[in-house]
């Protein structure tokens, strides 16, 4: 027995495998010590937002009174807010529309190919069994890594921004993306509408915000057609 046991010691397959063991270990490691660290920073954290949160309370009759006086520094803030609204919106929306197909796509993929992700009892060729220790090792990765990947699913959307049921889909995605872009492009457009608004008719930039809320508008009915 002790024999067997040197000889799988000394196996190439089993020096990967504590390889591999070793780097999920470390892996695991360091997830650990950020966990401890973003919860050591969490108090601080919680104080920043609450000093951030009263000095924007404190300003609000400042803010009220120069929104009243109409004042053009404090719009163009809010038309700039709205611009970068609508930049964080839009790419929240195509990340996590991407993130779900994209998980579509592995268990698809995953499924197809399920019959590889069962790892050998033998050695090819030779046709020979796994040594005892080895057969250990092939046993617990296949129940603790290979086997779970084999049941993952995603049959329901992950973070459903618009509320989707069921398994997430292209056309769903369609759906999603084109009333995104839509909502965006609008938002988009405030700094442009502010200063038309604010300097009288010009139809060049007139001509501008209704190219881009045409193509807004045409997106919203392309979503429809694709609900």
């Amino acid at each position: 027995a002790k024999a067997k046991v040197e000889e799988a010691a000394g196996s190439p397959i089993l020096d990967a495998l504590q390889a591999m063991a070793t780097d999920i270990y470390q892996s695991t490691l360091g997830l650990a010590q950020d966990v401890a660290g973003l919860t050591f920073a969490a108090p601080r954290f919680s104080v920043d937002v609450y000093m951030w949160a009263v000095a924007h309370v404190r300003s609000a009759p400042t803010l009220a009174v120069k929104v009243y006086n109409g004042d053009d520094s404090t719009m163009n803030d809010f038309t700039s807010f709205a611009v970068y609204a609508a930049g964080v919106i839009f790419c929240v929306y195509v990340g996590v529309v991407a993130l779900n197909l994209v998980l579509v796509l592995f268990t698809s993929v995953k499924d197809y190919f399920q019959g590889y992700l069962v790892l050998p009892t033998k050695i090819p060729i030779i046709n020979q069994k796994l040594p005892e220790l080895l057969m250990a090792l092939r046993d617990d990765l296949q129940v603790e890594v290979f086997d779970r990947v084999r049941t993952f699913k995603c049959d329901k959307w992950i973070i459903p921004l618009e509320g989707q049921t069921g398994k997430p889909s292209l056309k769903g995605a369609v759906a999603s993306l084109a009333m995104a872009m839509s909502a965006c492009m609008m938002l988009s457009c405030a700094p442009a509408i502010h200063a038309l608004v604010k300097s009288g008719a010009d139809k060049a930039g007139a001509e501008a915000i209704a190219y881009t809320v045409g193509t807004a508008l045409g997106l919203q009915y392309l979503a429809k057609q694709a609900a």
